[in-house]
């Protein structure tokens, strides 16, 4: 949603693996008086596993892409996230604890580091796609 505000009139796409994330999603978008939809400034949600759902996959690629997983999961998409990116995105990576840092960051091999953003054990990194 924070992203929304910063960008707003983005086409937005949010995804979670769970079900039980779309009505937060919902709601939490009209608490934060984000627009629900698939147009600019909206934001739609899809319920995946992965960037192999066929509006992820159709959408791509992307100038940002926000991953706030566990470092498995962000390993193992790593392949498919890099995939999706337009050169010189801007990849955001959370949900990882600072000494997994290294680990994530070497599966991302084709992607420049930026930085980290450290609150406590947890990292959120920033990487770009080279051009």
């Amino acid at each position: 949603f924070a992203a929304m505000h910063l960008w707003p009139s983005a086409r937005a796409i949010a995804s979670d693996i769970d079900t039980v994330c779309a009505p937060v999603v919902l709601e939490n978008a009209h608490s934060n008086g984000v627009a629900i939809g698939d147009g600019s400034g909206a934001l739609t949600m899809v319920v995946a596993a992965g960037m192999d759902h066929p509006l992820l996959a159709a959408s791509a690629p992307y100038d940002l892409l926000i991953a706030n997983i566990l470092a498995g999961p962000l390993t193992q998409l790593a392949p498919s996230i890099q995939r999706a990116l337009a050169p010189g995105a801007v990849l955001l990576l959370s949900g990882l604890l600072n000494n997994q840092e290294k680990l994530v960051t070497s599966f991302y091999q084709g992607l420049r580091f930026i930085g980290a953003r450290r609150m406590g054990s947890w990292s959120a990194l920033v990487l770009e796609k080279l051009r």
